[in-house]
């Protein structure tokens, strides 16, 4: 589960230091994403 974790986070800093996608789009994309994996992690 960390490494799923691991790996959305790194896409997440990898997109917002490309600064190719909006963060009005990446906000709520990632926090979907990531939700359910902090849930499990905790």
């Amino acid at each position: 589960m960390s490494s799923a974790f691991t790996k959305a986070t790194i896409e997440f800093v990898d997109e917002s230091l490309k600064g190719t996608v909006p963060e009005t789009d990446v906000v709520p994309t990632v926090g979907t994403s990531v939700a359910p994996e902090t849930v499990t992690s905790k």
